[in-house]
């Protein structure tokens, strides 16, 4: 009896916002089961390696952001470019998932789609506080839970952002109603702020919303509160770690533009200079959040109108700019026209401004050859080539052209509107009954297409050819000791290589990968690079040589930093040599059969460097050790050929302060505090 007490009682207290709307919860469980159908057969599968990654340094109690840090190849990668708060569903995806990659990329969009359709339900809420009438803001709410876009980033991709979306438009509710509740909508926007940086746009508005400069304060402070408890530990314990993590993800790691960007397209077409551009857009950006903060104070532009303006002006001036970062500008616009702010024209055109951004992730979106769909379908290979050249290509800049033309169009009418400087009226309320047919038909697909979505899943996971986070290679830590492993079953593995020469480079993706590297003639040169962390590294070398190419015949096999290893014809047989460049030693390990595996193993240290093969053993000289080169990377006119890596296993000392326990704890308790204080608040205030 007392869990169906409880039961009813949770039932009520999620309903109880929906005024009972049998038709949206219907419509909402319809769109859940839409999501579970299409989730089996999707995987971000770079994206859900970062978050697996992660998950492992903070499963084995080490701080991340050192982690991270401390592997210059995983830095450049920065596989985690969101506040701490994350961690909380990454690892529970990460230990339900019991080790199985597929599992793992379901369970790590469980939380995304549940914050769309609470997003959908904070949108119907939030037309009715602004006096729509029941079926227009039943439109509204369900109408985001079934758009493309939005669909296009919970499900097929899975980026972080419903979550973030979610207490934004939490916030935004709470700051816009006719009685607003600001300190509520503060604590929501720093929930926001814990999932990712955008909502910090909404913050000067907020502020600015607010009577009275002791409430202002307070506001503040609420906003920064979930910050501070989900951060603070990190902050405290590496704070350059963390803040050049979250700020290379946030504005970019090279100093050039996005290429869905305004500053991208001004480089591309117009010759602009990028660093100048962006310089002078930062500046307009915050002239123009603080003339809408302005407005707002001056009532002469509501919280809704300005907040919206706001986030659509990011994406006006901002460089750097991801596929999924537009769902931030989707509930805003549907709000705003579902509340009348634009004219309908305008509104048509805003709510579909979407659409060029899909259209840019559908063609373009990928990495090594993969696009589109194509990149985030479990699919038994990639595609060869790269399809986005089948279009023509001033596409992209027309796309972006159009894109940027939609939202200026929107921000300008919006601020010249004098619809924004007011709410609409109410058009009353009207109670729907709370249970009937048509959610009990809704309630019986939503258990049909769970079932279905489990069905699916063991038939794609039983073909095996899918990519998933292990197909990366494994990285450990250890007792003290960091060991990266890779068998190259991924065709994404450059994200943490750098590949180079002029000559073929092949994955094969059979078995457990074999990554297969060809100068193709002699004097041609075909290698890949891995950055290392500048400390004494172990690295043990699987690798086939089937060719050797030029008299008298030299195939590099491995540059290090004081010499390189291959293979040199001597007396007409194949010999595994190294080459010490400090003394000009040439030191030979005796023949080896070409198509044979060869075990080769590497010390590297400052000081010296050691190699062995079948028993024996060379010693050279030493120097820093910042990269390992596999491949033959000189043209020489005597030398090339045609090699296969198996296998790739390097080890190092971890960096001493990565081991933590107490910050991934800290991280994690605050979290849970930082999300319980709405829900304490709900209880003890009512919606």
């Amino acid at each position: 009896m007392k869990l169906t007490r409880a039961f009813a009682a949770a039932r009520d207290f999620a309903w109880r916002p929906l005024e009972g709307d049998e038709v949206l919860v219907q419509g909402l469980l319809l769109a859940l089961s839409l999501r579970l159908l299409i989730a089996p057969f999707f995987s971000d599968t770079l994206n859900f390696y970062g978050f697996h990654l992660t998950a492992s340094f903070a499963a084995s109690l080490q701080n991340p952001w050192i982690s991270i840090a401390s592997d210059p190849a995983v830095a450049r990668f920065n596989p985690w470019g969101y506040p701490p708060a994350y961690l909380v569903p990454v690892l529970s995806a990460e230990a339900l998932s019991l080790g199985n990659g597929f599992v793992f990329g379901l369970l790590i969009r469980a939380p995304l789609i549940g914050a769309t359709l609470l997003t959908s339900a904070i949108l119907f809420r939030t037309g009715r506080e602004l006096g729509l009438a029941p079926d227009r803001a039943r439109l509204l709410a369900l109408a985001y839970a079934f758009c493309p876009y939005t669909l296009l980033v919970d499900t097929i991709g899975g980026g972080n952002d419903p979550l973030a979306v979610m207490f934004t438009a939490g916030a935004v509710f709470y700051g816009a109603r006719r009685e607003p509740r600001y300190e509520l909508a503060a604590l929501l926007l720093g929930l926001g702020l814990s999932f990712k940086v955008y909502p910090v746009v909404i913050l000067p508005l907020l502020i600015a919303a607010v009577p009275g400069w002791r409430r202002r304060g307070r506001v503040a402070l609420l906003a920064a509160l979930p910050g501070l408890l989900t951060a603070g530990p990190v902050l405290v314990e590496s704070p350059s770690e963390f803040l050049r993590t979250l700020g290379l993800f946030v504005v970019g790691a090279g100093a050039d533009a996005s290429s869905l960007s305004l500053p991208w397209l001004l480089r591309s077409q117009a010759g602009i200079g990028d660093p100048l551009v962006s310089t002078a857009l930062t500046v307009l950006f915050i002239a123009g959040l603080a003339g809408l903060a302005f407005l707002i104070h001056r009532k002469k532009m509501t919280f809704l109108a300005a907040s919206t303006a706001a986030v659509l002006l990011l994406f006006l001036v901002a460089s750097r700019l991801g596929y999924n970062y537009y769902l931030w500008a989707v509930p805003f616009l549907m709000t705003a026209g579902a509340a009348g702010l634009w004219s309908k024209r305008v509104a048509f055109v805003a709510n579909l401004s979407w659409v060029p951004f899909a259209a840019l992730a559908l063609i373009y979106n990928g990495a090594a050859g993969v696009t589109g769909l194509a990149y985030w379908a479990l699919i038994a290979g990639a595609p060869r080539g790269q399809p986005y050249l089948l279009v023509p290509p001033w596409t992209a800049a027309l796309l972006v052209a159009l894109f940027l033309a939609m939202v200026a169009l929107a921000v300008v009418s919006l601020v010249f509107s004098r619809k924004a400087q007011r709410g609409i009226l109410d058009w009353g309320r009207l109670k729907v009954p709370f249970s009937g047919p048509l959610l009990t038909h809704a309630r019986a697909v939503t258990a049909a297409s769970l079932g279905l979505c489990v069905l699916f899943s063991l038939a794609v996971s039983s073909i095996g050819a899918h990519f998933l986070p292990d197909d990366y290679g494994t990285y450990t830590t250890r007792d003290g000791r960091v060991t990266v492993t890779d068998e190259f079953a991924s065709s994404l593995f450059p994200f943490t290589y750098d590949r180079g020469g002029s000559g073929f480079f092949w994955l094969n993706e059979s078995g457990s990968g074999t990554l297969e590297l060809d100068t193709v003639k002699a004097g041609g040169n075909a290698y890949f690079v891995r950055a290392l962390p500048n400390k004494a590294v172990d690295i043990a070398l699987r690798v086939r040589v089937e060719r050797v190419d030029g008299p008298p015949g030299l195939l590099m096999v491995a540059r290090l930093p004081a010499g390189w290893v291959g293979i040199q014809i001597v007396a007409g047989a194949f010999h595994l040599v190294y080459l010490d460049d400090g003394a000009h030693i040439l030191q030979d390990f005796g023949p080896v059969g070409l198509g044979s595996p060869m075990d080769i193993s590497v010390t590297l240290s400052l000081g010296r460097t050691v190699v062995r093969y079948a028993g024996l053993e060379a010693s050279g000289s030493g120097a820093p050790v910042d990269r390992i080169l596999l491949g033959h990377y000189d043209s020489l006119p005597y030398g090339g050929g045609r090699m296969a890596f198996d296998r790739l296993a390097l080890s190092w000392d971890a960096d001493p302060r990565a081991e933590s326990p107490g910050v991934v704890g800290a991280t994690l308790v605050g979290t849970a505090v930082a999300l319980a204080a709405p829900v304490w608040i709900w209880r003890r205030r009512g919606f």
